[in-house]
């Protein structure tokens, strides 16, 4: 049974909040669209057990720490290097909100707190 009480609900948020990631992903794939209390996201299904060639970019707000995973296959392809570097400047342009939102939190439970 999922732990439901404020600190895991906490926990929740914040890691939602201190990581960007983009993921860009050459195959076909299962995704299944779902809405959990008013937010959509994308759920992929299983990958098959070999590789598939995928560009991924993530951005870690605590560490500063800046991953990117470019399958070897895909380091000529322009077009979708281009596709994957405009998704990340999208993204990108979520880190002051989600700045904002991370200090906001901190404020509510040191509030709490005290």
């Amino acid at each position: 049974m999922a732990d439901t009480g404020i600190k895991a609900s906490l926990e929740r948020i914040f890691n939602g909040l201190i990581e960007v990631k983009v993921v860009t992903i050459l195959n076909d794939v299962p995704v299944k669209v779902v809405t959990t209390d008013g937010r959509t996201a994308a759920e992929i299904g299983a990958l098959p057990d070999e590789p598939v060639p995928a560009l991924i970019t993530i951005f870690n707000l605590i560490d500063g720490d800046v991953t990117n995973i470019i399958a070897p296959s895909l380091q000529d392809k322009a077009d979708i290097r281009a596709f994957h570097t405009a998704q990340v400047e999208r993204s990108l342009a979520v880190l002051p909100a989600n700045i904002e939102a991370l200090v906001r939190l901190g404020k509510a439970v040191l509030n709490e707190l005290t």
